[in-house]
């Protein structure tokens, strides 16, 4: 008896020591929550925990009622559904089908006609799911003409003018954020402008880059505050949005997505990177100071610093999650420690001299799915030759699919941006492999 007393007093004094002093987490297994993006995120939000973002979407812990039922999916935009500002282009996306397709045509050396809309002589748009992804999360557009003001009808003499973006979404409802961003970003972006600039390019009034800097930014703000409360708590995009009016380029880049300016010099037709947008990271000093100004931790692998994450306490999935970039429309949970929309606006004036004197110039919009491959200039020498008739290669030996490149011009870029996705696209199943999209343009 005594045996069994001792026993029972023992059970409930471990019972009472596990109950109310709880052994603390391994630190090792809170490095791994650090380094991953929103893992998290996909547990059931929990009634009277959270609130609806207000005030720049600082979350509270009040009435969760328009939390309690995730929203229906937004109708997706259809191909050739004109708009006053134009009408927007989305990249098909790199099926069986479609590949099958793509090579039947540059073997009759003809575009199949479903096709013809994607794919001309001065620019091509693909999209393609990275394995390791349930759904492609990637969202592109191309709009030519982009049409901003009222009175402005496009005819063959109007000024060339193209509005060309990518996003790449992320946490369990990027692809939502992504898809409202896509939808909501060309109109929103085209009535800022119209009220900022009042026909100032026609003036080629000076203050017309301040103008259209602050259009955009008025832009990524919007397009982000007036987002669907649940997708936008519970994940987020980048956004690279190039727009060329006339002689101005000018690039908008939130997020590790980015555009790529190149050119091809005369006489001997080398390929140079003329600029290129900021992968907006954590690590960046400029960066790092506001997140930290505003009360933001950053967590940094000493031995890949350039890894850095931004963590918060999520109230949503009441867990420590982070983000692995410093800019970004959504993931409003990171907002309030540092995290912006706010895009950096970049002008370039295509009559400069510099770019006058090229052979020719042109321009990719890519996600990091196609960037963290292969180095810039690996790209800008392989769609150099999309564009330009003195850099063709007409061997077959240095396709991925093995075929020669097709004679028509119009082929040709589509035939790069093809080939590109096969030579990057990892054959293996195992390892991680991103969502890509990319959009190429010839400027002159």
């Amino acid at each position: 008896m005594v045996a069994v007393a001792f026993i029972i007093i023992f059970v409930m004094n471990f019972v009472f020591l596990v109950t109310y002093f709880p052994t603390l987490e391994n630190p090792s297994s809170n490095l791994e929550k650090l380094t991953m993006i929103g893992i998290q995120q996909d547990r059931i939000l929990r009634k009277k925990k959270v609130s609806p973002p207000i005030n720049e979407h600082i979350l509270t812990v009040n009435d969760l009622s328009k939390f309690s039922q995730k929203p229906p999916k937004p109708d997706v935009a259809k191909n050739g559904n004109c708009q006053p500002y134009g009408c927007p282009l989305y990249p098909p996306e790199l099926t069986p089908q479609l590949n099958e397709s793509l090579i039947r045509s540059f073997q009759h050396n003809q575009l199949e006609p479903s096709l013809e809309p994607f794919f001309t002589e001065t620019f091509a748009m693909l999209t393609q799911q990275g394995k390791s992804h349930k759904e492609n999360q990637d969202r592109g557009l191309f709009i030519s003409p982009f049409v901003i003001h009222d009175n402005e009808v496009p005819t063959n003499d109007s000024l060339p003018s193209f509005l060309a973006a990518v996003f790449d979404g992320h946490n369990n409802l990027g692809h939502l954020v992504a898809q409202e961003v896509v939808e909501q970003l060309p109109n929103t972006l085209a009535e800022n402008l119209r009220k900022s600039l009042h026909g100032a390019w026609w003036k080629d009034d000076d203050n017309s880059d301040a103008l259209v800097a602050a259009a955009f930014n008025d832009t990524f703000l919007q397009v982000n505050k007036n987002g669907t409360p649940f997708n936008f708590l519970r994940g987020g995009t980048t956004a690279s949005v190039a727009l060329r009016y006339g002689s101005k380029l000018y690039m908008a880049n939130a997020g590790d997505s980015q555009i790529v300016l190149a050119s091809v010099t005369k006489p001997n037709g080398t390929v140079n990177l003329e600029f290129m947008t900021r992968k907006d990271k954590p690590f960046e000093v400029d960066e790092m100071e506001r997140i930290k100004k505003m009360g933001g931790k950053i967590h940094i692998n000493p031995l890949h610093p350039k890894d850095a994450r931004v963590v918060v306490h999520s109230a949503a999935s009441r867990d420590t999650i982070a983000l692995a970039m410093s800019r970004s429309l959504g993931d409003w949970e990171w907002k309030h420690v540092g995290v912006t929309a706010e895009p950096i606006v970049h002008s370039i004036d295509l009559n400069e001299p510099r770019y006058k004197s090229t052979q020719s110039l042109f321009l990719i919009v890519a996600t990091d799915g196609m960037w963290d491959i292969r180095r810039d200039g690996f790209y800008a020498n392989q769609f150099a030759t999309a564009f330009d008739d003195n850099l063709i290669d007409h061997s077959a030996a240095n396709s991925a699919s093995g075929i020669h490149p097709p004679s028509d011009p119009k082929l040709r870029p589509a035939f790069k941006l093809h080939d590109i996705f096969q030579r990057i696209t990892p054959k293996m199943k195992k390892g991680y492999c991103d969502d890509i999209t990319s959009i190429i343009i010839k400027i002159r």
